[in-house]
């Protein structure tokens, strides 16, 4: 069904909510992409994404992620405002009912973070890994699978500090529930398992090891995996040096050829984490 290229482009407001500003995911491919923008919601500034209305393919993942969204309940995991479907014209006339979600808007997340350098506390880094271990712990209690757990699906609602919840998982476009007959969509590239890697838990915990590299390490994960894992991983400045040997096992274990030998690891991070200083 062929939806009005006009009406794609110039969404200003969906089922009342006014939209300030629009971002399109892969400009290239309109007809495969979501749309996201920011609004307000009980005065609050929020973040909505639409599925495009010529992908049917998009408008079954957004209900699939609205669907697990509303299932989970966690301090580390993005909780929805609200969500519903929004009436598009076609250019035949017709009117066709796509999904959207709208979520709390963060001002930052992790990728920003790494990008402008701006983690420079080993407490702070700590607390950034016990959060999103824990929110990943969640979700496979309840029989999710993440499948794209990297630094931009993880948004800053607060400066790190104990006892607060400063870090939530967010994007759960890839994510399954264990059970289900589908094939796993494969998120950001450089956070996955190999190809050939059969579905399971680990497949998140291998994104989580290459996670704790990149905000600890000057170093290519995927350089080190594939050449020599017994080479030193340089670290920035702010990981002390008692803690290094520490770290670096824990980016081995959960990024390990086995994916049971991850799984496993995860039992015992807390416990280890608990013990570097």
């Amino acid at each position: 069904m062929e939806v009005s290229e006009e009406l794609v482009w110039k969404i200003d407001s969906v089922d009342g909510h006014v939209v300030s500003e629009w971002r399109f995911k892969n400009r290239a491919t309109p007809s495969r992409t979501s749309f996201f923008g920011f609004t307000e919601f009980n005065a609050q500034p929020a973040f909505i994404k639409l599925a495009n209305p010529g992908s049917q393919y998009n408008s079954t993942l957004i209900e699939k992620e609205i669907e697990i969204l509303k299932a989970l309940n966690h301090l580390n995991v993005v909780k929805p405002l609200a969500s519903g479907w929004h009436k598009f014209r076609t250019i035949l006339d017709d009117v066709i009912n796509v999904p959207y979600i709208i979520m709390p808007a963060y001002a930052s997340d992790l990728e920003d973070l790494i990008i402008s350098n701006g983690l420079r506390k080993w407490e702070d880094f700590i607390i950034i890994a016990q959060e999103v271990f824990e929110s990943i712990k969640y979700i496979h209690q309840v029989g999710v699978i993440h499948g794209d757990i990297c630094p931009a699906n993880i948004l800053i609602g607060a400066q790190p500090q104990k006892g607060t919840a400063s870090f939530k998982l967010c994007d759960f476009g890839a994510s399954i529930k264990i059970g289900e007959c589908v094939s796993l969509r494969r998120g950001a590239m450089y956070y996955h398992t190999p190809p050939d890697e059969h579905l399971s838990f680990g497949f998140d915990w291998f994104s989580f090891g290459v996670l704790l590299s990149r905000l600890s390490s000057r170093d290519d994960i995927w350089h080190w995996f594939i050449s020599s894992r017994n080479q030193a991983l340089t670290f920035h400045p702010w990981v002390p040096v008692p803690a290094q040997d520490a770290l670096t096992e824990a980016i081995k274990s959960f990024t390990s050829h086995c994916p049971g030998e991850r799984e496993s690891y995860s039992n015992v991070f807390i416990s280890s984490i608990r013990g570097w200083k």
